[in-house]
């Protein structure tokens, strides 16, 4: 009366692959959706990043630098002193983006780039500079190419020379 399977034959019926194949391609099509979020995701990540270590090495610098000027003034054009390094100097923004650019620093006849172009990871700077008393308070804006403000740093520092 009852059969016996037969139990030396195993493998999948085409309604379980249909099934499977289908699962797939649902999941693969939600996937697929996703994608452009988390690259989104992925690169403004990656954007922070660069920008805290790019902010972090380009306020090391100007701050070495501003640390011990002579004679301190700040301009409309930039920052004007007397360098330990590079002697009289102005440190501006060679501008590529509207106000956002590459710090440089100009003066005996010398242009300076405190870093080059791919040190700055794709992102541009803006640099104000207050001096109050012995104080000299640097902020230090990144954008990226397309002026798009990305970090702000505020960082004090005494002056040594002032």
């Amino acid at each position: 009366m009852w059969r016996k399977k037969k139990t030396g034959k195993r493998g999948f019926t085409l309604v379980e692959m249909i099934v499977a194949v289908a699962l797939v391609g649902i999941m693969a099509a939600s996937l697929a959706a996703l994608m452009p979020s988390l690259l989104r995701i992925y690169q403004k990540s990656m954007v922070q990043a660069e920008s805290s270590v790019v902010s972090s090495t380009v306020t090391t610098s100007l701050l070495g630098e501003l640390r011990y000027a002579q004679d301190l003034e700040v301009k409309d054009d930039g920052v004007s002193y007397d360098s330990v390094r590079y002697g009289a100097v102005t440190m501006e923004v060679e501008p590529v983006a509207g106000e956002y650019g590459y710090i440089v620093l100009r003066g005996n006849g010398v242009t300076v780039r405190p870093l080059e172009e791919k040190h700055y990871a794709g992102l541009l700077a803006r640099v104000q500079v207050e001096v109050t008393g012995s104080t000299v308070t640097l902020t230090l804006d990144l954008a990226d190419k397309t002026g798009q403000l990305v970090d702000t740093t505020t960082t004090q520092v005494e002056l040594l020379n002032g």
